[in-house]
């Protein structure tokens, strides 16, 4: 599994292409489709599980010791598209901070409809290998 430490990306700078390498790209908006979200309460840890459209490569966002500013998605079993993703500021005691505590700020947009705001210690874009299919014969 490979890890980029997303966690000091730039200011407004959109995440949702991120290149690894000079062979690795990975399109977060076009390519692929959000297919679930995970919280460990007893770590304190947002996982957002991506799948390719096309393929079947699976990336994840991973935020540790996360604060959810607020949280606004539709529940349904669509799946979802990232439509805005960006380490940003909020606003707290009429001031705005770029981080509060060692955590820094990210915003997520989905096309449908949606969007999270939190504050993390720690973002990870995750990339794992293929996935493995298995046909079972009865």
């Amino acid at each position: 599994m490979i890890k980029i430490d997303i966690t000091n990306s730039k200011l407004f700078d959109s995440l949702l292409d991120i290149s690894y390498e000079k062979s690795s790209h990975y399109d977060l908006h076009n390519d692929f489709d959000l297919k679930s979200i995970n919280y460990e309460k007893l770590n304190n840890i947002f996982i957002f599980n991506f799948i390719e459209i096309k393929g079947k490569r699976i990336v994840s966002l991973v935020f540790e010791d996360v604060k959810i500013l607020s949280f606004n998605l539709p529940v349904n079993e669509k799946d979802l598209t990232l439509d805005n993703f960006h380490r940003g500021r909020f606003e707290y005691e009429n001031q705005l901070y770029d981080e509060y505590n060692s955590k820094k700020c990210f915003y997520m947009e989905f096309y449908e409809e949606g969007n999270i705001n939190f504050l993390c210690s720690k973002a990870t874009l995750e990339i794992k290998t293929h996935i493995k299919v298995i046909n079972f014969k009865a």
